[in-house]
């Protein structure tokens, strides 16, 4: 299964230089003008909800279904949105965060670590997704569902932010390298192949634990303001519920094993 991760087309933010996150804006004109039809014809591709996302997937793969997943929106900046670092060059806040790596939480937004596993969640979703829609074909002997089953393809479409590229090609990505080496330019992205681990032949004496019955709220993943924070329904932080989850059975791939093997990158922008 190849997995193509595009990053949005400019806007006028950022082509200014400006923190976005959860800011709404459009493509400017000139990323509008940049980006051209992808050679691929998918009937269906995943996006971020934010407008620069569904834009660009209009643009790239004209005529698909698009899937808004919001899980996969950019990292929450918090007060940083709509900002240069010129213009808080001396904000003790800012200043506190960039001495920090840029690790610690935003005021008023997310911090890398709570981004990164919301992210993380929503792409196993994604593939979960697809998975189901493989096995529903499969099982029909359908090559192409008929409306409203979903039509699987050997290829996935996926079309949100720098960010979200970042955080997960950091856990997965490989050959492995560093969070912010796997940026790609506005309109460019990667062609992955996804690589699981081998499954134990059958007959295996070994046997299986059973599975704990924990239970878990959409509210781990439903909306962008929900998600990265610590919730109620879980009763933990959201890097516990993704652990739990895994453990639990409720995402079946191995997300510890997983790999994401770069194939090339990718660039659609004139």
């Amino acid at each position: 299964m190849n997995i193509y991760l595009i990053r949005h087309g400019l806007t006028t933010p950022g082509e200014e230089g400006r923190y976005q996150g959860f800011l709404d804006e459009s493509l400017s004109d000139k990323g509008r003008a940049q980006l051209a039809e992808a050679p691929q014809k998918p009937s269906h591709v995943y996006v971020s909800p934010a407008k620069r996302a569904r834009e660009t997937a209009s643009i790239l793969f004209p005529g698909a279904e698009q899937i808004c997943v919001p899980g996969l929106w950019e990292m929450n900046f918090g007060v940083f949105e709509g900002r240069t670092w010129k213009e808080m060059e001396n904000d003790a806040r800012y200043r506190e965060w960039v001495d920090g790596m840029c690790l610690g939480t935003c005021p008023g937004g997310e911090s890398r670590v709570s981004f990164s596993a919301r992210v993380c969640r929503a792409f196993l979703d994604v593939l979960e997704k697809e998975k189901a829609i493989k096995e529903n074909a499969e099982a029909h002997d359908l090559s192409v569902p008929s409306a409203g089953e979903g039509r699987f393809e050997e290829d996935i479409f996926i079309v949100s932010h720098g960010g979200t590229q970042m955080a997960i090609l950091e856990k997965w990505g490989r050959p492995a390298r560093d969070y912010y080496s796997w940026q790609r330019p506005c309109g460019c992205g990667w062609k992955l192949s996804l690589k699981e681990p081998e499954k134990k032949p059958a007959g295996n004496d070994e046997q299986k634990a059973p599975e704990p019955d924990i239970k878990f709220s959409d509210d781990c993943k439903k909306s962008p303001d929900n998600c990265g924070k610590n919730t109620d329904d879980c009763g933990e932080s959201t890097d516990n519920c993704e652990k739990k989850r895994n453990e639990c059975g409720r995402n079946t791939y191995n997300s510890g094993c997983m790999e994401l093997l770069v194939l090339e990158e990718v660039t659609l922008i004139r």
